[in-house]
């Protein structure tokens, strides 16, 4: 995380101007909780944050907005066969014109409409026999996968 941030333009309708985020992320676990907080990310905004210096950022382009962010998602076991996704943010999307209402509105629909589609992502990534083969060779976020496998898997031999 040290220095590297993520970037993200995109354009709106007229009569908005252009947005930009910058971000910075890492990864928390909390074992006592059986919670990982996969995707902690913070808009950078202010000189230093997280041990990064923003003095090395580029300033926006003219005519873009860059909007501010602080927000993750949270994964925590609550049985063998269940976990609970838990997701924050808090959204500064420099729109004065907009009410807030609208805003928490549309922030709710896209939410409700991206968790079902991320349901959907996993129930086809499970079924495809391409993805399988990928997670037995390169298991990403292997130590999630630890964490959230009932104990009996742990003393059973499975490795990451």
């Amino acid at each position: 995380m040290h220095g590297k941030y993520s970037g993200k333009r995109c354009k709106v309708p007229w009569p908005f101007a252009t947005r930009e985020m910058l971000v910075t992320s890492f990864e928390l676990e909390l074992p006592e909780l059986d919670a990982v907080v996969p995707q902690e990310a913070e808009t950078i905004v202010k000189e230093t944050i997280h041990g990064f210096n923003a003095s090395h950022l580029p300033p926006p382009k003219e005519g873009v907005i860059r909007m501010e962010a602080n927000g993750g998602f949270i994964l925590q076991k609550i049985s063998d066969e269940k976990c609970y996704i838990r997701a924050v943010i808090h959204l500064d999307l420099k729109l004065d014109l907009v009410p807030t209402w609208v805003i928490n509105f549309l922030g709710r629909q896209v939410v409700g409409h991206g968790f079902r589609l991320y349901l959907k992502t996993v129930s086809s990534v499970k079924e495809s026999k391409v993805f399988q083969e990928c997670i037995r060779q390169q298991p990403l976020y292997s130590r999630i996968t630890l964490q959230m496998l009932p104990k009996s898997s742990h003393e059973n031999g499975y490795k990451s």
